[in-house]
């Protein structure tokens, strides 16, 4: 006995656990009907437990306490304030007279007895089963001017006194409520008499009488003989339901039989005779006792064996027909379009509320109809929405969604509408949850029409494709649904005339035949690459020589013609990749846009190796269908999460069922085919079987047959991912790979296309030439797109020139690279140190490059280093030179280079004592990561501390920069060093000042504003730091001019950069190629490269950033150290004002030289606005802006409209820019501010929203003048100047 008390002392936790666990068992207890209940049972099992003097940190008290006033006041507060409407003043009364009197009683009593502090809080708090007593009182004794251990005395023997009492005061409430309550309002009569207008006046009827069962009021059919004379002659069933309807009785009559045949499509002109039978339908009340009315009610079966339909649907808040809000039950029964069909239930807020004719409706209660089929989808389509709207001529599903309601219909329709080239919108009905299946499919000119593969979303209809995980080929359809859906997509490619690739989308119901087509894309889409790469099958090399006029018997692929169907004897995989790592205040729900950055693939035998591989190439932190994230979540939480798509439900669901929930309860709420839940759950239980057999060689195997990662295996384990691969090595357990030939190799092919499976034959063949394997940059991000890959097909290529074996390891469907005949050899498999081993380990190659891959394969340097790889290139010094803080720095002072002041901190302490030695503002960033992710300036200790806590993990593995901010001029290069020369492309400068993230700011190659010696400084820093890092290849440097032309070094990147295609093009230097080569050994001055910067060209090359914002809801537009954009265009001219307008347009910014603007500015930046504002004035644009701003250009004769602010009151700024008066917003903002912060998020998500471009740099409003004034005709009088 005496280790269960220490062990509950040690850990009281489990003693909570330990007093709720008996408290519900014993509650549950009843003896001839009587239960303690269970609330009494915790708190007498408390009482008893509390004996073994088990000590309760403060901690623990606090959220125990927490989560109950919380359960209580959840469960209670609507009822609460319910009762504070008119008619519940009495009841109000009557509680504050009994808290009064209570208070006074329980004040005596303490006197009298002579109880301390602690015994009369107990007293109060249990006597009256009011909790919320023990949080005032423990707060009021800590601040007592008393000694401590009197003040623990007293709270220790609180929660004493209220479990003693707590019984009796649940005895004395219900005393009180049932016999003194009353009378304090009236007395018993008068209260009954209340109750009974009540029920009168909601339409409660003689069915709730004595000698009535209608305590669910269900919906009943029932069947009748018509006996009554009133039938003699004949009645229309209009005339019956007329009559009813007169007796107060909502019945309708659904199915009438005459003799031998019975009528299932009841009209109202339909005739009743004696002798028929007839079905009606009702609430329960009415359907009983309509022997006098009609006849004996008759036990047919045949007559009421029909199906029965009950439908949920939920109010809209909008309806242009018959608005249902505050309507009442009788009013909503009176429409036509419910005939036939019953209320039988409606929720609000999840409660059940009584369905009598006075209920009134409010907006999103649920309301569940019973009857016929067709009847109750007529009632419910005009109830409420959901309806679905397709823009034209938009991709990624832009401008698109569901909406619930009307409101939620203008408001998608209108950006819809804007975004549509052709202002068209396809407004349909949703068919949330059922199948979504493609089909890619191939026509030539002699209408030779084949099916290339079918594809199959994880997640049903809802969700945009490019959001869902997709598997190739389908995996639930069965024969008859596949060959059905297969010959609709044949006919609509031939009926539509298309020639070349086609993807067709449908709609499946899955309990039925029942199909829709979605829509016909007559192009290659994004589904187009992805089914390209799943069947090894080029469809946009075939639809590009079918548009010439080949024939796909004429095409050749591999050994078969493209008129062959391919056969697919694997599963692949996609999943999408989203920025939510990066935009961490966005939604993460999913709908019909698209808001997936990019994607990867992965190649399997079955649905659950392709599935955990596709997810650990995803480079989110997780390696396996886990994530931390759901571990503090209850089930009840995570169901609820799971109902609506996410990025992360896959993993939801396999937490749901790590914890035993029924397959069917996760199917309820996702409507994802149970198949694939099965799948999750074969992994589940292998996740059981291998943490129990550790280290076991079968156990082992089995899991790498399922696609279990390293990594994953060795959290199980207790091992590291490099302990595992290594236990793998030393007992021969390595993959095999399989080849993607098309033909399921049902012909010899050759195809140099291969994925990793754990089986016996190896397809791929080794030769034993002289091999580099070089890695790709996975899945496209913010901060990593396919600029990468631009590097990574340019060496490749460089490669097989000198003479190498080129292998390429990728995992992203998108790409260039992932096509096949783009190097000797391609492995799609995950780029993790697991999978680029099991290839090495294979091929056994020369080296390996990671330069070029950007973070993703820079990231692989080290680990495959410790494990014996050769890296090729920039090494694992040279890397660490440039990416670890310290070793950086001691090389810039040996270098004498100056850099912004500057230190890597490992705790928030040090974090703000760095900051404050700097001094502020300091810009804060995570090391080793890519695209500014979390990169942030801040002003104060308050947001430093904010940032610290909310924004980055930080320990001694991952440190953050503090660096001293400094505000200037942005340059950059990309430059190339072999170890003894440098050679330099070019300098690009940016537009925008320092803040802004390079990939944000808009690049202009050649310099257009720096001196001289600016470009000379620069050029002498490169040289030197390539030098001192140790780089050989590509390297990229950010600088920082200030206005004393002073050159700082912002940062070194060792590898490729998002620059080098637009360098490579605007200086027509081959940089990925000589770079390549350098690598393989060959110098610059050997490829004829002698001078350290090229010559600059006489043409300008603008860089302008692409941003979606629009697509994800939540980010926020303004722009900052942490990059937002998500690709970007080139203009080029002899002219830069023209370049910019080049670029500027083909971004996809709306460059209008005439309307409105609305300007919002931070103090600090007025006056620099100032002379741009004035020349939009001068241009003819009409100026709107905020109170404060309103003021400034007012008082400098600039005519301006006022608007107030939202949290002035007013929405006259949405209204204007919703209404399409507003061309172009521009807002800074004061980031020591916070309700001009939001203010200004308010307007800029707004501007999103309805299409408007909008401006936070002061610098690129000034770059669209330039442009503006170049395009727009001046006008002035004959006499100016």
């Amino acid at each position: 006995m005496q280790w269960i008390t220490e062990l509950l002392r040690s850990h009281p936790e489990l003693a909570i656990y330990l007093t709720l666990g008996f408290g519900f068992l014993i509650g549950k207890i009843r003896v001839k009907g009587f239960s303690l209940g269970i609330v009494t049972s915790v708190l007498l099992v408390g009482v008893v437990v509390g004996q073994l003097e088990i000590p309760m940190t403060g901690a623990l008290k606090q959220t125990a306490f927490l989560l109950f006033l919380f359960a209580i006041g959840y469960k209670v507060g609507p009822q609460f304030f319910a009762g504070l409407k008119k008619e519940g003043l009495p009841q109000v009364l009557f509680a504050v007279v009994m808290c009064v009197f209570i208070l006074i009683s329980t004040w005596v009593i303490a006197l009298v007895m002579g109880y301390d502090a602690g015994e009369a809080a107990g007293l109060l708090s249990g006597s009256q089963t009011i909790s919320a007593v023990i949080g005032v009182a423990d707060d009021t004794i800590r601040g007592l001017s008393i000694p401590d251990e009197e003040k623990q005395k007293m709270l220790d023997i609180i929660p004493v006194a209220y479990a003693v009492t707590y019984i009796f005061g649940t005895a004395g409430s219900a005393w009180i409520l049932s016999k003194l309550g009353p009378r304090m309002l009236g007395g018993v009569a008068k209260v009954k008499a209340a109750c009974q207008e009540l029920e009168s006046r909601m339409g409660k009827d003689e069915s709730e009488k004595p000698g009535f069962t209608a305590a669910k009021r269900n919906v009943e059919f029932r069947s009748y003989a018509i006996e009554n004379s009133w039938f003699k002659k004949g009645r229309k069933v209009e005339e019956l339901e007329r009559f009813f309807k007169e007796e107060g009785k909502r019945l309708f009559v659904e199915r009438i039989r005459k003799g031998e045949h019975i009528i299932d499509d009841v009209k109202g002109k339909d005739m009743l005779y004696p002798g028929d039978e007839v079905v009606l339908s009702g609430r329960y009340e009415y359907t009983i006792g309509e022997e006098k009315g009609i006849g004996k009610e008759v036990d047919d079966d045949a007559l009421l064996n029909f199906p029965v339909m009950t439908v949920k649907s939920r109010i809209a808040g909008h309806r242009r027909t018959f608005p249902l809000n505050n309507k009442r039950v009788s009013e909503l029964r009176a429409q036509s379009f419910m005939h036939g069909v019953s209320i039988q239930r409606i929720k609000r807020m999840g409660v059940d509320i009584p369905v009598f004719p006075e209920t009134r409706l409010n907006t999103g209660d649920i309301l569940e109809l019973v009857g016929k089929k067709i009847d109750v989808m007529h009632a419910a389509k005009e109830i409420g929405y959901p309806v679905v709207l397709r823009p034209a001529f938009t991709l990624g599903g832009t401008g698109g969604g569901f909406a619930d309601n009307e409101e939620e219909l203008r408001d998608t329709m209108r950006n819809a509408l804007a975004l549509s080239p052709i202002h068209q919108v396809l407004v349909e009905k949703s068919i949330k949850g059922y199948k979504e299946i493609e089909f890619e499919v191939m026509r030539d000119k002699n209408d030779t029409a084949i099916a290339i593969c079918s594809m199959e979303n994880v997640d049903p209809v809802g969700i945009h494709t490019g959001d869902s995980i997709v598997v190739a080929p389908s995996q639930t359809l069965a024969n008859k649904e596949y060959q059905m859906l297969r010959s609709s997509a044949l006919k609509l490619i031939r009926a539509l005339k298309i020639e070349g690739g086609c993807n067709v989308q449908f709609a499946l119901d899955p309990l039925s035949f029942k199909y829709y087509i979605i829509e016909v894309n007559p192009r290659v889409s994004r589904s187009s690459a992805l089914a390209s790469k799943a069947s090894g099958y080029p469809i946009a090399r075939v639809t590009a020589k079918v548009a010439i006029g080949m024939t796909l018997d004429e095409i050749r692929i591999a050994n078969t013609p493209a008129s062959f169907e391919p056969t697919l004897d694997y599963i692949v995989t996609k999943v999408a990749r989203f920025p939510f790592d990066k935009f961490t205040s966005a939604s993460n729900e999913l709908g019909t846009q698209m808001k997936a950055t990019g994607e990867v693939m992965s190649v399997g035998r079955t649905f659950e190796e392709g599935l955990l591989k596709a997810v650990r190439s995803l480079e989110t932190g997780v390696c396996h269908v886990y994530h931390k994230k759901f571990d503090t979540m209850s089930v009840e939480g995570i169901l609820s999460y799971i109902r609506k798509g996410t990025d992360d439900r896959i993993y939801a669901i396999a937490e749901l069922i790590r914890r035993g929930v029924d397959l069917l309860h996760v199917y309820d709420n996702t409507k994802i085919d149970l198949f694939f839940l099965e799948k999750l759950k074969n992994i589940v239980e292998m996740e059981k079987v291998v943490k129990e057999n550790v280290r076991d060689i079968e156990t082992l195997k089995e899991a790498k047959r399922m696609g279990f990662s390293d990594k994953f295996i060795g959290q199980l384990w207790g091992m590291t991912e490099s302990e595992v691969f290594l236990f793998r090595k030393s007992n021969a357990i390595f993959p095999v790979y399989k080849m993607i030939d098309t033909c399921a190799a049902e012909f010899h092919s050759d195809v140099p296309y291969l994925y990793s499976t754990y089986e016996q034959e190896n397809e791929s063949i080794v030769t034993d030439r002289k091999k580099i394997v070089v890695l790709g940059s996975g899945p496209i991000r913010i901060g990593q797109g396919v600029e990468f890959d631009y590097s990574t097909v340019h060496a490749i290529w460089a490669i097989r020139e000198a003479g190498y074996e080129a292998i390429i390891i990728n995992n992203n469907p998108e790409t260039v690279s992932t096509d096949y005949t783009t190097s000797d050899k391609l492995y799609f498999e995950p780029l993790t140190v697991e999978d680029v081993m099991n290839v090495i380990e294979l091929e056994k190659p020369t080296g390996v490059v990671v330069s070029l891959g950007g973070q993703t394969a820079i990231n692989l340097a080290k680990p495959l280093a410790d494990l014996g790889v050769e890296i090729i290139g920039t090494g694992i010094e040279a890397i660490n030179n440039a990416e670890d803080r310290k070793c950086f720095e001691a090389i810039m002072r040996r270098a004498g280079i100056p850099q912004p002041e500057a230190e890597a901190i490992t705790d928030i302490e040090r974090g703000v004592a760095a900051a404050t030695r700097i001094g502020y503002p300091v810009l804060v960033r995570p090391s080793y990561v890519l695209g500014g992710r979390a990169m942030q300036i801040v002003s104060n200790e308050e947001a430093l501390r904010h940032y610290l806590k909310t924004a980055v993990e930080i320990n001694e593995d991952s440190p953050v920069l503090v660096d001293k901010y400094i505000m200037g001029k942005e340059l950059e290069v990309d430059a190339i060093c072999d170890g003894k020369d440098v050679f330099i492309p070019g300098i690009m400068e940016h537009v925008e000042r320092t803040g802004i993230h390079s990939g944000d700011s808009i690049s202009v190659y050649p310099t257009f504003s720096v001196s001289q010696k600016v470009k000379d400084t620069i050029i002498d820093y490169t040289i030197r730091l390539g030098m001192e890092i140790g780089i050989v290849g590509l390297y990229n440097i950010q600088f920082i001019a200030d206005d004393n032309d002073m050159v700082y070094v912002i940062e070194v990147n060792p590898r490729s950069s998002r620059t080098v295609p637009f360098l490579s093009k605007a200086t027509g230097t081959p940089m990925a190629n000589i770079a390549t080569n350098v690598m393989l050994g060959k110098s610059l001055k050997e490829q004829g490269v002698t001078k350290v910067i090229a010559d600059e060209k006489k043409r300008w090359y603008v860089k302008t950033p692409a941003f979606s914002f629009a697509k994800i809801r939540g980010v926020d537009s303004y722009l900052s150290p942490e990059m937002k954009s998500t690709g970007e265009a080139i203009g080029y001219d002899s002219s830069l004002r023209r370049a910019l307008y080049k670029s500027l347009q083909s971004s996809g910014m709306t460059i209008a030289n005439y309307g409105t603007i609305f300007v919002s500015i931070a103090d600090a930046d007025k006056q620099r606005a100032l002379p741009l504002i004035r020349r939009f004035y001068e241009l003819g644009f009409n100026i709107e802006a905020t109170s404060g701003t309103t003021t400034f250009l007012r008082e400098n004769g600039i005519r301006t409209r006022c608007l107030k602010k939202l949290s002035e009151g007013s929405t006259e700024i949405f209204d204007s820019i919703r209404k399409g008066h507003v061309n172009y917003v521009i807002n800074t903002i004061d980031i020591n501010q916070s309700s001009a912060r939001l203010d200004g998020y308010d307007i800029r998500r707004c501007a999103v929203e309805n299409n408007v471009t909008i401006f936070t740099a002061l610098e690129t409003v000034s770059v669209l003048l330039d442009v503006l004034e170049e395009i727009t005709l001046g006008v002035s009088t004959i006499d100016a100047e």
